[in-house]
Parts: structure tokens; sequence; C-alpha cells
């Protein structure tokens, strides 16, 4: 066994809940609504910590579900009466491929000792898992694929977002997996924000070389972050539910993984939990086989592949799962897909890993599409997957974040569902085909971080403070708004707006909404209720015109007047002097404009017109406009 390990010991004590049932024994799937039933009393984690501490163990994390703790093997052995032994293990690479590795495993059941049998349940080590999956300058390859940072920025509408000014600043976002080279020469002088916890192992380290690669993915979307590596694997020991508590307790908003593992009872009460409490969880689906386990879980969000074709299109990908896990028959994954290449190994994105690295070595050698034809010991990997995919959502999640840090995890994973882009092409690597809208390979398609940012936050942003009457009102007159048209919700008048109706006075004109160009635009108003606008705060006007307005007299507009019918008069309760409201929009700044609907060449937005017919609404005048007119 390795010295490291033997010095650094790492298990899991599941504590006793409150109520008396055990996770260990529960079968059926969790749900939010049932955690509390299985969580200790407030005081038992630090009470027991400290118990634990005292003999000489090391607390690396807590929860109300459990502590991970480390320390010499042989204080296991004689605290607990821990029997383990090293054997060989297949770990899964995707497509049916897998290498042997070292892996831990108890002998039997380890002792609790009396003074811990009121507080805790059980210890045990957790199941190895497996990834969904400065050394020297950027290798040139002769095949198609794609290079970090710009082409992934390029093909997940990132570039969009940084135009914007959206990097992900101000956000925790956590990654657990192998391992991080912070000093790899793709990392150094990029002026990236980048923490590295060692849960177990060395810092500095990334046996696997799988987590220093698909890092790469989530820091070229979301390059200003607060970027929190979680180091799981030793190489050996297998540590997600210790990294996954510490990432949770460090107070990260977005947690990616892209591992999987056999069902473990106490991480999914973890998982859900950390949901609940507001954290995004995002978890790879899987590379080629059946669906993984935490990234079925009905409360994450699970990502699946895309391919883009070299001529620009899109099809789902061949080397992704999709499909259900028969813990969770009611929920298809994937939710939505990133960049993943196509069978036989997903040889398809250039990225970083540790010299020598075991994934290093096992992508290295044959010719493509076998082989990344990148040698053995030279630091880098052409590889992809959902491994790589699940960080480029956490990416696009850190964007969505710093745009409205108010956001939620069920709103994040709806925001970007709503914005995919369609993929029509292609069959998963289960064999589910994509097709039209969502669809069983790609669930709701191709991640667009740029459209999802500016449905969370609109270019041109909604004012929600009431306008300020500086000005004359004259509801006849063309409208010039100190803040940008929003064209996100209809304005709210007494029936829906019409082209050929003027806007009736009569109507409550309600500030607090802004006017908005995307409700469909109708030929004749049907009848509607009169609404009631919600009352709003009186602000005062600072002195002086209002900026984009011109100053000087009032002028008749230019067109056609709309004939008087002398017969129509305004009833007396309703007579009051009209006056005009003048509020110019910047002609550069409406050039900019993308309409929500097609309009007619020959059409002024916001100036009056012609009208060839009216709709009978009680109370409007028709004739021409006047602007010392008492009706």
């Amino acid at each position: 066994m390795d010295k490291q390990v033997k010095e650094n010991f790492y298990a899991e004590i599941v504590l006793r809940s409150q109520t008396g049932a055990s996770l260990l024994s529960r079968k059926e799937p969790l749900t939010p609504d049932r955690l509390k039933f299985f969580q200790a009393r407030d005081d038992t984690p630090v009470e027991l910590g400290q118990r634990l501490e005292q003999v000489g163990f090391k607390v690396i994390a807590t929860s109300a579900f459990g502590l991970s703790l480390s320390g010499p093997l042989k204080l296991f052995q004689e605290y607990f009466g821990l029997k383990v032994v090293e054997r060989k293990v297949n770990m899964f690479l995707g497509s049916g491929q897998a290498v042997e590795h070292p892996a831990l495993f108890m002998e039997g059941p380890a002792r609790l000792p009396q003074e811990l049998v009121t507080a805790a349940e059980a210890l045990y080590l957790p199941q190895k898992g497996y990834f969904l999956a400065g050394e020297g300058p950027m290798p040139s390859l002769s095949y198609y694929h794609l290079e970090p940072p710009g082409d992934i920025v390029r093909l997940t509408g990132a570039a969009h977002a940084h135009t914007r000014g959206f990097t992900g600043s101000g956000v925790k976002v956590a990654m657990i997996d192998s391992g991080f080279i912070e000093n790899h020469d793709y990392y150094s002088g990029r002026g990236y924000n980048i923490t590295v916890h060692a849960v177990v192992g060395s810092a500095n380290r990334d046996e696997y070389g799988h987590g220093t690669g698909i890092a790469a993915n989530l820091l070229a979307i979301a390059p200003g972050c607060d970027f929190h590596f979680y180091k799981m694997s030793d190489g050996i020991q297998w540590a997600t539910l210790a990294a996954f508590r510490r990432a949770v307790a460090d107070g990260v908003n977005v947690i990616t993984n892209s591992w999987g593992q056999g069902h473990d009872p106490v991480l999914e009460a973890e998982i859900i939990a950390a949901v609940s409490s507001g954290i995004t969880v995002i978890f790879a689906c899987g590379n080629g086989g059946p669906v993984g386990w935490p990234g079925c879980l009905p409360d994450v969000i699970s990502v699946g592949g895309s391919y883009p074709d070299e001529d620009g299109g899109w099809e789902a990908s061949t080397y992704a799962s999709s499909g259900f896990h028969p813990r969770h028959p009611e929920r298809h994954c994937p939710d939505f897909t990133a960049i993943v290449g196509q069978a036989p190994r997903g040889i398809f994105i250039l990225m970083p890993t540790m010299s020598g690295a075991r994934f290093d070595n096992a992508f290295s050698g044959p010719a493509f599409p076998n082989g990344d034809e990148t040698g053995p010991n030279d630091g880098w990997l052409v590889a992809s997957g959902t491994s790589s995919a699940a960080p480029m959502v956490a990416g696009a999640s850190a964007i969505l974040l710093q745009a409205k840090p108010g956001l939620t995890p069920t709103e994040i994973k709806q925001a970007l569902a709503d914005t995919c882009m369609d993929v029509v092409n292609g069959v998963s690597a289960s064999g589910e085909a994509a097709g039209i809208g969502p669809d069983s390979a790609t669930g709701a398609g191709m991640i667009n971080i740029g459209a999802a940012l500016d449905r969370v936050k609109p270019v041109h942003p909604c004012y929600r403070a009431p306008l300020c009457r500086r000005a004359p009102i004259c509801y006849r007159a063309p409208i010039c708004y100190r803040a940008p048209v929003c064209r996100r919700a209809p304005i709210c008048y007494r029936a829906p707006v019409c082209r050929i109706a003027p806007v009736c006075h009569r109507a409550p004109l309600c500030y607090r909404v802004p006017v908005c160009r995307r409700a469909p635009i109708i030929e004749r108003c049907p009848p509607a209720p009169m609404l009631r606008c919600p009352p709003a705060p009186t602000i005062k006007c600072p002195p002086g015109p209002i900026q984009g307005c011109l100053a000087g007299p009032w002028k008749r507009p230019e067109g056609p007047e709309i004939p008087r019918d002398p017969g129509r008069r305004i009833p007396e309760r309703r007579r009051r002097r009209l006056v005009p409201l003048t509020v110019l929009v910047d002609e550069e700044e409406l050039g900019g404009w993308t309409p929500g609907y097609d309009y007619p060449e020959d059409e002024t937005i916001g100036m009056a017109e012609e009208y060839d017919e009216f709709p009978d609404i009680g109370g409007c005048v028709r004739g021409p406009f006047d602007p010392e007119c008492d009706e």
C-alpha cells in the first residue's frame, strides 16, 4: 500500500439521526422534503468532531449527515478495528473502455467504540468511482479538433456574454475532481483566480490528469469566476463525499462534477440538501454507457453532448449517454448538452494535463480516432465527453449568476433550457435519436450562453421607476422616453394596444410597466375590462429639461389629421385639459434595436399616424389634434 495513503487515510462517519431513521438502510430515492428525518441534532457534528480530534483524527468536513475523517491508517485500525485490503479494479473511461487501478476495501464492518455509538451509526469507505472523461508547448494536430479557450467560447455563445462584460466575476464555482496542476504552462499568466483544496493527497498533483484538463473548459467560459478546485483522489482513495461537504461549507454558488459512482445514500442526501439551499449542482450524464449516478438525480443539472460538424451544423454526440437510470425511471437525462466529440473515444478537445498522468498515457499513442497522437508524457491530452461538457455548463451558470445573483438552481436550469439551440440530427451513444424540439438524445438541445444571458438580463433593461411628468401630456403626441423602450412585457391599457386605434385617455396609464412591442399587433382591439394600475411612488423630478427631449414650444405633429366627428362629445366627468408630452428616443439608439415583429417599412415607431378605422371606444374623440383644445 502506498506510504502516503498509510499516513493520510480517509473514511466516513455516518451520524445517527434525531428521528432514528437510517440513510444506510433506506432503499428508495430521497426527496428534499424528507431530508430532515435523516439529519442529526445540530450539536452532534461539533461534539463528535471534537471527541475524534482529541483521539488524533483530523475532521476534513462535517454536515448534518456525517463527518469526513483522515489520519494514519494505524490509528483507524486501532480505534475502529478497521481491516483494509487493496485490490485492482477496472475504472470506466467511456464507450466500453476501462483500465485497472488500485482501490481500498474494508474486510468486514468497522467497530464503533462505546463512546461513539450514541452519536454515530457506522464508519465506511466510499466506493471508488469513475471519471467521465509546465509541460511544454501546445501540440499541433492534423485532424479536426477544438482548442481552448477560443473555440469553446465561440461555439457555446459565451463570446456575446464576454462582450457585454459578463465573465462570472464574483461567483464562487467549485469543481470536484482528480486534481489540478496550477503551474501548467496553459494556466500560467492567464490571470485566473484559482484556489486548490486537497481533500486527500497533495495539492499540486493530478495522478489521473482528468481535473487539470476539463477545468480549461470552465475557465474558458467564466475566466473571471472565483474558481475553487477540490482534489478528491490521490490515485487510490476516492473522497467525493468529503470534497462535496467542503465545497458546500465554503459557500460556493456552483458545483460541477464530472464523475459517477455507485449509489451512496449519504452523498445523495448531501446533494439534495445543497440544491435545496440554493447551490447549482451539475453532473456529467455519462460516456457511452448507461446514465450515471448521481447524474440521474432529479435535483441536479444533467449534461449530455452535442457535436459541432466542420460545416457548422450540430448533431447528437455518439459518445455521450442518454436515457434513464433504474433508480429514477421517471427522470430522463440529459437536461441539455454542451460540446462533446464522437465515438469511439471522443477525441476532440485539446486540454492540458499532468505530464505522465494516467489519462495522458491512456489517450496517447495510436493514430486518431483511437488515439490523440500526442506524446505519453507531454502534458497534453485530446479528449472530451460529458466530463468536459459539465464544466461548460458550470461556466454558463456563473455568467448568469453574475448577471442576476438571486437566480435559483431551477431558474438557471430553465433559462439555459429555454434558450438552447435545437439539435435535430444524429443519435446519442445510447441509440436515442435527436429531432425537432426537445428530444431524448440531447434534451433541450445545445446551450447558447449569450441567448440565456439576454433572457436573464436583457440588453435594454426595463426600468421600474415611474416616469416623471415634467412635460405636458398629450395622448396623440409622439412619445419620447428617457429610458430604452422595453419589449419584454405588454403595456397595460384598457384594451390591448391596437395599431389602428389611438390610445384612449380613459384607460389608466401605468408608468411602472415599460412600453413593449412583443405583444401581438392585432387589427381590432377586443373588449377588455378596465385594469387598475398598481400604486406607484411619487418621485421628485430634478429641475431642467428631460435628457434627450427637445426644448421649446410644442409643435403640431406632421401627417394627415383625423377628421373630427362633431356629434361625439366627451362626458362631463371626463372633461379636462389635454396637454402634450414630448419624450424623444435617440435616433442612433433606435437604429440598433431589433423589432419583435415585422413592421411596414413606411411606419415610424412612436409617431402619430393616420388611422383608417376607429373602434368604437367610448370617450375617444375623432378629429384633428389641437394642443390648445379642452377636450
